[in-house]
């Protein structure tokens, strides 16, 4: 009511009451508008926030559609390096003796781009076809067949072994941490390692990829750092290669890569407690599931509760404990909620990936109490106008629905566009020989292909 009558004074207009629901809903109070539209209405990306409280689940879906859509972004949640490829090689090089030559450790060390090998993909189908394992590997390969050229497959064999047997030369048996970094050593130098990286360095380089091109050599320092620790603190220990994997795998997993900082002009993506410090003039919060936002505390590490008040006592300050986290947790996510200057967008997922039904965040509750007349709305009543933006993003929901509304004015547009028609007509005579609906699989905001992405949200002007 005060909303109504401070733009009425202000622009000395009295709204009917159907004319300020419609104002309300349209231009204050609209969930379905999404950050493109935003952007059109004069909002630069830099006065844009998001809140992932899953980013597990988020990261992956926020990369793809803000591609698909455009929008310039930085995503400051950090990554586990484990799944990168410079800790591959060096997980699946160990898991490859752990494993006796298993099929899943040998071909994602050969494929991790950083082992030079010909016909790689021929070795890989001769190994599925003759299900080779084990010892097998260490002698040449005579299974004969009409589909493999034995020669190319036995030096591509060759060629693997030649990096991977050098190593376990080295360390066979219980060997001291001091001979495994020898060892490891030996094999970056072996496979040129470093030069490699460099050259992958300067590709991303070149194709404007800065952010990707700094992983790689800041996961190649972690590894390297990672290997004088244990030198410097193991360095006479004897133990066997499965010891070594599981420390280097802890140590990875325990390192987190996080991204360059953003540019002028950028949407920024965080966790929550790394966002409560900046100004929006719209904050999304993403994931709003009870257990997320706000975020359930557990473990208590080494040192239990009651060891941390004894320290405290005696006037040493460590980390808070869950006691003192609980109570800081609602004065977090007033702050986060009063960040926005102009409005804030929360929604949360009706179910997740593992298609089990989540509950919203008791703090979606407590704003429908604090504001009965929020208007909340779900992804599956979103209209389809609604899914037209660039014309990147747009393209998959004209072919679903080329001749319906929207859609159909947005067909010609495409078919009159010199860039885009080939394309599109391309597509569309192929869609008349094809279950054309399976061909798409990029993910975006909001599509029903994954439970996740069936959401509700709540948008309060502010």
């Amino acid at each position: 009511t005060n909303l109504r009558a401070q733009l009425e004074k202000l622009n000395n207009y009295t709204f009917t009451d159907n004319e300020w629901k419609r104002f309300f809903e349209n231009n204050i109070a609209n969930a379905n508008e999404g950050i493109v539209e935003k952007t059109r209405n004069g909002y630069r990306y830099s006065q844009i926030g998001i809140v992932c409280a899953n980013p597990e689940e988020y990261a992956g879906i926020i990369e793809n559609s803000f591609k698909k859509h455009s929008i310039k972004y930085y995503m400051n949640v950090p990554k586990n390096m484990l799944m990168h490829p410079v800790c591959l090689l060096f997980l699946s090089l160990f898991d490859i003796f752990i494993s006796s030559f298993s099929y899943e450790a040998v071909f994602t060390f050969l494929k991790t781009g950083f082992v030079d090998t010909d016909d790689t993909d021929l070795l890989e189908n001769y190994v599925l076809d003759n299900g080779i394992k084990g010892g097998t590997w260490q002698n040449e390969f005579t299974f004969k067949s009409e589909k493999y050229d034995l020669e190319r497959v036995n030096k591509a064999r060759e060629q693997f072994l030649s990096y991977v047997m050098p190593f376990r030369e080295q360390t066979k048996g219980k060997t001291k941490c001091s001979e495994y970094i020898s060892a490891l050593e030996k094999f970056c130098d072996l496979i040129n390692l470093e030069e490699k990286i460099n050259r992958i360095m300067l590709d991303f380089a070149k194709k404007g990829r800065i952010s990707e091109s700094m992983e790689y050599k800041r996961v190649y320092e972690n590894f390297v750092q990672i290997c004088e620790q244990l030198f410097i603190c193991m360095s006479d220990d004897s133990f066997g290669i499965e010891k070594l994997s599981d420390m280097m795998k802890s140590a990875f997993s325990e390192s987190k890569l996080s991204t360059l900082p953003p540019s002028s002009d950028e949407v920024l993506c965080a966790m929550p407690d790394e966002i409560r410090h900046h100004d929006f003039r719209i904050l999304y919060i993403l994931g709003a599931t009870d257990g997320n936002f706000p975020a359930v505390s557990s473990g208590t590490g080494l040192i239990t509760d009651a060891e941390r008040r004894i320290l405290r006592e005696n006037e040493i300050e460590l980390a808070p404990d869950l006691k003192r986290k609980a109570l800081e947790q609602p004065f977090k996510i007033y702050e986060i909620l009063t960040i926005p200057d102009d409005k804030l967008i929360i929604s949360y997922p009706i179910s997740n990936y593992a298609r089990e039904s989540t509950r919203a965040s008791s703090v979606v509750g407590e704003l429908k109490t604090l504001f009965p007349s929020l208007n909340e709305v779900t992804s599956i009543a979103v209209a389809g106008e609604d899914f037209i933006s660039t014309p990147r993003a747009t393209l998959e929901k004209m072919i679903l629905n080329e001749n319906s509304g929207l859609f159909a004015q947005a067909k010609r547009w495409y078919l009159e566009n010199e860039k885009w028609s080939k394309k599109v007509k391309y597509i569309l005579s192929a869609k008349k020989h094809f279950a054309f609906s399976s061909i798409f699989l990029t993910i975006s905001l909001i599509t029903a292909a994954l439970p996740l992405t069936f959401w509700r949200g709540i948008s309060l002007p502010l």
